[in-house]
């Protein structure tokens, strides 16, 4: 009766490990998970454009708007989902545009296994006039239920 007992919850630890490592890769379990992508410039930001390149296991989603002027969501080349990146970028003609830390979108993605890695990439910034300005990009993961990043 041990024997088979042992046996029993031998098959059933085995299936529900297999199970696990189905649904979570490396152990991990699944997620959707979002990421901010901040443009940081001393100046009105007209324009921009940014590639967010996801991690292994990462697929996108979802794109949506940032704050401010940027809270419509950002127009991306459909394309370039097919080569495992995104390109996102928007423009405002507002007179009052946004400087230093300017959250322009949010990115959606589900990840299998666990965390991902998400890295992007400043293509171009451009002031009201169309001029290019300095600027730099962070790509945030959003950590709370407010939807603010960490």
């Amino acid at each position: 009766m041990r024997r088979a007992c042992a046996m029993v919850l031998m098959c059933v630890l085995g299936f529900a490990a297999l199970g696990a490592q189905r649904m979570g890769g490396q152990g991990g379990t699944d997620e959707f998970v979002a990421y901010d992508v901040i443009v940081e410039t001393g100046v009105g930001l007209g324009a921009w454009q940014v590639e967010v390149r996801p991690g292994e296991g990462m697929k996108l989603t979802g794109v949506e708007g940032g704050t401010g002027v940027y809270s419509e969501a950002a127009y991306y080349d459909e394309a370039a989902l097919r080569g495992g990146r995104v390109v996102i970028g928007d423009f405002s003609l507002d007179e009052q545009l946004p400087s230093g830390r300017v959250r322009v979108a949010r990115v959606h993605f589900f990840v299998r296994g666990g965390a991902g890695h998400v890295v992007g990439t400043l293509q171009t910034a451009g002031d009201a006039a169309g001029a290019l300005i300095d600027a730099r990009v962070e790509v945030v993961r959003v950590i709370d239920d407010e939807g603010d990043a960490s």
